[in-house]
């Protein structure tokens, strides 16, 4: 019994590997044509998610939790990006 659920953890840590590999690779992509990699990020979650291309089993669980995680991340990530004062311009100018 411990040698499936071990099986099946490594299957996901694989898939999972695969997954940020393929991001990198289409971040990169996108560099290279000056373009915002989101866009294709969205068209390859499209691509391997349901009725796609590839369908990943990973859990939903899993998923739910790493895009939590995604989005704290994300949000520290534009904390340390701009400056308080940069953050009242932008709320100021967007607020009108």
């Amino acid at each position: 019994m411990e040698t499936a659920a071990s099986e099946d953890v490594a299957r996901v840590l694989i898939e999972l590997g695969l997954v940020v590999s393929a991001l990198a690779l289409l971040a990169r992509a996108a560099s290279r044509v000056a373009l915002s990699p989101i866009p294709l990020y969205l068209l390859g979650g499209l691509a391997l998610g349901e009725g796609g291309f590839v369908q990943l089993n990973l859990s939903e669980d899993f998923i739910r939790i790493g895009g939590d995680i995604g989005v704290v991340l994300l949000l520290l990530a534009l904390g340390l990006e701009y400056s308080p004062d940069d953050l009242q311009t932008g709320l100021r100018a967007g607020w009108r």
